[in-house]
């Protein structure tokens, strides 16, 4: 038989997870909030581990795989929680897209897209590298 209402609770009580797949996904996203906080996007390094040993990049490119249906894909409340944290889905498309508006942005205060291959621009983006590749 299933276990009583009260053995149900008492297990409660102590912290019992029924669900370690949710729950885990659950920590995931807790820490890519964590991430976004300290960081300000969601653009997490494929490599990035927490201080606490928990290995979000790959946790993150898991969630991007998942979000093309593979993987077993990810249910509508997992998406919108992403998307809610400010997820990137296609980070390298992403990236281009900022090069691409920082272009647009040196053209304005310099009137052309001759960029010094080892410019930086004042947020620290590597324009000149960005033109070079």
């Amino acid at each position: 038989g299933g276990l009583s209402e009260g053995q149900r609770s008492r297990l409660e009580e102590l912290g019992m997870v029924w669900e370690p797949h949710e729950a885990a996904w659950e920590e995931g996203a807790r820490q890519l909030g964590v991430y976004r906080e300290e960081n300000g996007d969601c653009l997490v390094p494929a490599g990035y581990v927490t201080e606490d040993g928990a290995k979000l990049g790959t946790w993150v490119g898991n969630q991007r795989t998942k979000h093309k249906g593979k993987m077993g894909g990810l249910s509508e409340g997992q998406r919108s929680r992403l998307e809610e944290l400010g997820m990137v889905w296609e980070p390298h498309e992403a990236a281009w897209e900022e090069g691409a508006r920082q272009l647009g942005v040196y053209r304005e205060e310099n009137g052309d897209c001759l960029v010094p291959k080892g410019y930086v621009t004042e947020d620290g983006f590597g324009l000149g590298q960005w033109v070079s590749t």
